[in-house]
């Protein structure tokens, strides 16, 4: 009962802050590691400027590595859910009718997030049309989160105002690379301006996506509420460098497998 009461309330955006950034950082690292992974089971070589994000998952085009990309894209869009639930409940405080559109937004496109999953390249126009909902929804809830910041900035009695007034320019810097990755990304498909660029426009813009998902938590939390960040900075430096060593002898212990049995893995998943 108590387990799922707890799955309930983490759901509903109301379980405990930490539980929350955990689920953003194992989404960034599951986002991560499958793109790695997809991309070194690509039948060729795999060029960020030649290639969309959806070639990762193209089952003509990576009939292996689309396996580990849309399962894993699924696993990261049923996340989404919870995160977006969470922000709403923070921000409705401030403005409870933009928090509300946003998490209307945010939730949609999470949907359409699960349905690129499912939806191949090869399925047209479902995959196109859910891929832009994606992009084009987050965009928004994106928006209109910084702009409930931008009204909590103009508050100064709001008791995370001087929390604010510290991370000012990262949320400035946050709000002009969203829109430079979204506005070039549109040209580029839309309008067919630059249109060689757009793969990278692409990238770009899930890199933003996934820098807003790090960073923009930090900001409608305090210092001494984000668990995370309580621990002393010496101790910080020491989990880091331990870190970093440990998952760089991971990965590149991953990559020295898959490179040498890259042919085997093929042979195993082709009947």
């Amino acid at each position: 009962m108590l387990s799922k009461l707890t799955l309930e309330n983490f759901i509903a955006g109301k379980s405990n802050t930490k539980n929350y950034f955990k689920s953003i950082y194992f989404s960034t690292i599951l986002m991560i590691s499958i793109s790695i992974l997809s991309q070194l089971l690509f039948p060729d070589q795999f060029f960020f400027w030649n290639h969309t994000i959806s070639c990762q998952g193209s089952v003509l085009q990576n009939p292996i590595g689309q396996i580990f990309w849309r399962s894993g894209i699924i696993i990261i869009a049923l996340l989404k859910f919870p995160d977006v639930m969470f922000l709403s409940k923070k921000l409705e405080s401030v403005s409870k009718r933009l928090s509300q559109i946003s998490k209307a937004c945010g939730l949609l496109a999470s949907t359409g997030f699960v349905f690129v999953g499912i939806f191949p390249e090869e399925i047209k126009p479902m995959h196109g049309i859910c891929a832009f909902v994606t992009f084009f929804g987050y965009f928004i809830m994106m928006n209109l989160n910084l702009v409930i910041i931008g009204l909590e900035l103009k508050n100064k009695n709001s008791p995370n105002y001087h929390h604010l007034i510290k991370k000012r320019q990262k949320i400035r810097l946050l709000c002009i690379l969203i829109n430079i990755g979204f506005y070039f990304m549109i040209i580029s498909s839309v309008f067919e301006i630059f249109s060689e660029f757009f793969p990278l426009f692409e990238w770009f813009y899930l890199f933003c996506l996934m820098l807003w998902f790090l960073m923009f938590p930090t900001f409608i939390e305090s210092d001494k509420e984000i668990v995370v960040f309580e621990i002393k900075s010496g101790e910080i430096a020491q989990r880091i460098k331990s870190s970093v060593s440990q998952v760089s002898f991971l990965v590149l212990s991953s990559l020295i497998l898959l490179s040498n049995y890259k042919k085997k893995i093929s042979e195993f998943f082709v009947v």
